[in-house]
């Protein structure tokens, strides 16, 4: 294994297996934002199409059990056709 810039342990590419193979997109074993299928969680809002929702991803404990979380606001201004937040 290698450092992470977040004074982590890395994997090595190898390590990670693809979520189309083993069915688990994260199993939160990796340091948020970054998933055990070896990517990275990302938050997505309306304002790359110009508007203005807002939105953030954490990782917590919630009931006992670790989440990763999407809070946000969504912005339904008329004329903007609605909006939205996600986490991809």
């Amino acid at each position: 294994s290698q450092k992470d810039t977040t004074g982590g342990t890395k994997k090595s590419k190898a390590a990670y297996v693809s979520c189309t193979t083993s069915g688990v997109i994260d199993d939160m074993s990796d340091p948020f934002p970054f998933t055990s299928s070896g990517s990275q969680w990302l938050g997505i809002t309306d304002r790359v199409m110009g508007g203005s929702s807002n939105g953030s991803l954490t990782r917590e404990t919630i009931d006992g059990k670790l989440a990763n979380v999407l809070r946000g606001n969504v912005s339904l201004v008329s004329g903007n056709n609605g909006g939205f937040i996600q986490m991809a």
